[in-house]
């Protein structure tokens, strides 16, 4: 067993996970790890490589032959393709990114490559990490699992603001419309679908501020050390 704790936060797409897990992790002195960023990397990839994100077999290949790092920086981590810096450009979150995502994230082999990612840093560090399937997949024993909500049209304005600072020129519906349909895909592919587990603390941040939200995580943190005797 890991003498490392993993807090994994799961929920919605565009309800603040990031936000909150990356608050959350400072408050705790933990490493935080976006695993979302790993599949976006995946798919910065296969675009430059002109891949078809249709193409699984393609794609799982294309993505075997790339070198994905996640790097602590910081207190956070930083992600590499092929020895560059995606996470201090803004490729990882173009609209372009965001939409293909979804399409690749499904494949099984793929998913296999990232959870890999997921475990070896998990066994060197205290670690916040957020993204689909770490509370039921990846980490189901994990010390604490939160699950993060928020209402649609909330979600899509904040990734509309977020599309905007990256200099896209985009429309509340068009990016409403995307969510929804992320939200489908999420909840209805074959494997690893979105789902809240039962022993998942649900978030809503939507009707709380970050810091509601994050003083809300960490008392239940708090909770579970002191009934394990345990410090942070």
């Amino acid at each position: 067993m890991s003498k490392f704790k993993v807090i994994a936060i799961d929920g919605t797409a565009a309800s603040g996970k990031g936000t909150l897990a990356k608050a959350l992790a400072k408050k705790l002195g933990y490493l935080h790890l976006d695993t979302g960023s790993i599949y976006r990397a995946a798919t910065v990839h296969i675009i430059k490589q002109g891949i078809n994100p249709y193409d699984e077999e393609a794609v799982v290949s294309s993505v075997k032959s790339a070198i994905i790092e996640a790097k602590p920086s910081n207190n956070e981590t930083e992600i590499y393709l092929n020895g560059e810096n995606l996470s201090r450009s803004n490729q990882l979150r173009t609209s372009k990114i965001s939409n293909t995502v979804p399409i690749i994230s499904k494949y099984t082999q793929l998913r296999e490559q990232v959870r890999k990612i997921q475990k070896s840093i998990a066994n060197t560090n205290n670690v916040v990490m957020e993204g689909r399937d770490v509370t039921t997949v990846v980490f189901p024993d994990a010390f604490v699992k939160f699950f993060i909500t928020a209402s649609l049209d909330i979600r899509s304005e904040r990734r509309m603001k977020d599309l905007q600072k990256s200099g896209e020129d985009i429309t509340f519906e068009a990016v409403k419309n995307s969510i929804k349909k992320r939200d489908y895909d999420d909840e209805h592919r074959d494997h690893s679908p979105l789902v809240c587990p039962k022993d998942a603390i649900i978030i809503d941040n939507g009707k709380n501020t970050i810091e509601e939200s994050v003083t809300q995580m960490l008392v239940t943190i708090k909770a579970k050390l002191d009934s394990n005797n345990l410090t942070k």
